[in-house]
């Protein structure tokens, strides 16, 4: 009887061990921070972030945008503002201002003190590039045509009779099958 009772005590205090471990993990990951923009309240972090999408508007005087873009963890489009410095670097295009509504875009950006996000680089991508690959990589038309039908060889030519369907040369002129 106090075998029975010390299993079962031991077996109640695993049980719960293993329910308090799972509601902390639990509690944890559901703390964890999306990656989404930050709050307002947020510190500065060193952790490259990286989003891409589509520009929906630019603020020149501010030198900010905002960005549609794709949440993958809740699998909703959401938008978000970006702030550029002197310090941004840029692809496909020289400065901001080349940055137009609806271009598709890559950014690396840090979560800055107030809650900004700061661009460290913009990756425009352009439309027209992709086009002017697959053109070049497509064969010309007159590469692609059929090859015209064969001359028939000179008469006097050396050259094997023709086989028909059998596979035996066509009776001599003349004779009979």
């Amino acid at each position: 009887m106090r075998l029975t009772r010390t299993i079962i005590l031991s077996a109640a205090g695993a049980c719960i061990t293993l329910l308090a471990v799972s509601f902390a993990l639990s509690q944890e990951s559901a703390s964890a921070p999306a990656a989404v923009p930050a709050a307002p309240s947020a510190a500065v972090t060193d952790d490259l972030q990286w989003v891409w999408g589509e520009v929906v508007s630019l603020d020149a005087l501010s030198k900010n945008f905002k960005i549609k873009f794709l949440d993958y963890e809740t699998d909703t489009e959401k938008e978000m503002t970006i702030t550029v410095d002197d310090k941004t670097t840029y692809e496909n295009v020289k400065d901001f201002q080349e940055i137009k509504p609806q271009d598709t875009v890559s950014v690396d950006y840090l979560i800055g003190a107030e809650g900004k996000n700061l661009a460290k680089n913009i990756n425009v991508e352009k439309p027209e590039d992709a086009q002017s690959i697959t053109e070049e990589q497509a064969p010309a038309a007159d590469e692609t045509a059929s090859p015209a039908t064969e001359e028939a060889p000179a008469s006097g030519t050396n050259q094997a009779p023709a086989t028909g369907d059998s596979g035996q040369a066509p009776p001599a002129a003349g004779t009979q099958q």
